[in-house]
């Protein structure tokens, strides 16, 4: 019988990430668990409005979250930083052809929605009124490691850079293992 009371929590802890109070019943059964607190910050999810602005983007985003993830990001991720990118540019017609212009801020990706789209960063800094956030990716193009670079500007994404990851030294940057260590409690 005590077998079964501590596979039940275990399953419970595993299935929910919750603590059992109390004890088991002669019967097998648990009460009714307690869920405990995460320390890990929840992942911004800040995407509805840019995804009505760049259906795009958005299909980009699903299909990221579908078939990589911020554990394994490959060619789709840097499909979808491509999206994110070209997000901070609008096309126009000239008599000299198409030109890219800035985009207005309204139309542009603040630092949360950047975050909440492209996920947890490996590394990132601040240097006055830019923020940098840079992250890994695998390019099976190239069959080589790379790293895309974010870079925010008065809180709103100014341009993504793209590079192959032998040239970028970020071991002078803060390295990122939880959402806690990019976003501020006042966030």
């Amino acid at each position: 019988m005590l077998r079964a009371c501590f596979s039940s929590i275990l399953l419970g802890v595993l299935l929910a990430g919750t603590l059992v109070t109390g004890s088991c019943r002669s019967t097998g059964t648990v009460k009714r668990p307690a869920t405990i607190p995460s320390a890990e910050m929840a992942p911004p999810r800040v995407v509805q409005r840019l995804s009505s602005l760049y259906p795009e983007l958005n299909r980009d985003w699903m299909n990221y979250r579908l078939k990589e993830g911020d554990q394994h990001r490959s060619s789709v991720f840097y499909a979808l930083t491509s999206q994110l990118d070209g997000t901070c540019f609008s096309e126009s017609l000239s008599p000299f052809g198409s030109m890219s212009t800035r985009t207005l801020p309204a139309n542009r990706a603040t630092e949360l929605e950047v975050l909440s789209f492209l996920g947890l960063p490996d590394h990132g800094g601040k240097q006055g009124n830019q923020t940098f956030y840079v992250y890994y990716f695998w390019r099976s193009d190239t069959n080589g490691r790379w790293f895309a670079v974010a870079v925010i500007k008065d809180g709103l994404l100014e341009s993504i850079g793209y590079n192959d990851a032998t040239v970028g030294d970020f071991s002078k940057m803060q390295h990122y293992h939880t959402w806690a260590d990019v976003l501020p409690a006042s966030r």
